[in-house]
């Protein structure tokens, strides 16, 4: 008697991936005996000695694989609906099992969890609710039509910003950085130009209101 054995494929939430975590990732293939692992990305087949060679250093389509001793692959890109990330095993061996946990835990601590909050869409429906009750509420007792519109507009601009953010229009919704997490500049280094200028644009506009108060009075 044999048993049969039956495929795996597991869906996984938005992550962001640096070089480190490529590396983390072949070496729990490499760990449990999985040969000839290959690499694709866009029109690019490779092993993971040639990853330097790309000349883009951001991309949102991934896909690490081996046959043998069965097939598995794990792939990052958006044709899986709201989560861009799957785990695929040809057979659900102990071995199987095992990696699909590893690859879990690494997926879990590189989720990006803001975002797929935000494009949940009972969060964000659940937002637009809560603005509708809360504008509803302060028009009712307190007759405040200026803060009432204002809050059934941020709540509908909320709800198109997470479509826009869910449908990719406005960047990848998986990230794999092909650098190592050390020789990556901080956040505040790599956005400085633009936090910049958002406080300049802050300051000017909250100094614009002020005087426009203060003449209209």
């Amino acid at each position: 008697m044999e048993k049969i054995k039956k495929s795996i494929s597991k869906i996984f939430p938005y992550v962001k991936l640096y070089r480190d975590d490529i590396d983390e990732l072949i070496e729990i293939l490499e760990e449990n005996k999985f040969k000839d692992i290959e690499i694709r990305t866009g029109n690019y087949k490779l092993n993971s000695s040639e990853i330097e060679k790309l000349k883009e250093r951001k991309i949102s389509n991934i896909q690490i694989s081996a046959y043998d001793p069965f097939f598995i692959s794990v792939e990052l890109n958006s044709r899986y609906g709201s989560n861009g990330a799957r785990v695929y095993t040809s057979e659900d061996s102990t071995i199987a099992l095992g990696v699909i946990g590893k690859i879990s835990q690494l997926f879990k601590k590189n989720r990006r969890f803001i975002l797929t909050l935000t494009t949940t869409p009972w969060f964000a429906l659940s937002v637009v609710m809560a603005g509708q009750i809360l504008a509803i509420l302060l028009k009712k007792f307190f007759d405040n039509t200026p803060l009432f519109i204002t809050l059934l507009i941020c709540s509908y601009a909320f709800f198109l910003f997470a479509f826009f953010l869910d449908s990719g229009y406005l960047f990848s919704k998986n990230l794999v950085i092909l650098d190592y997490r050390i020789d990556r500049p901080n956040f505040w280094i790599r956005n400085k130009d633009k936090l910049l200028i958002t406080l300049l644009t802050v300051i000017l506009t909250a100094l614009v209101t002020y005087y426009i108060t203060i003449w209209t009075k």
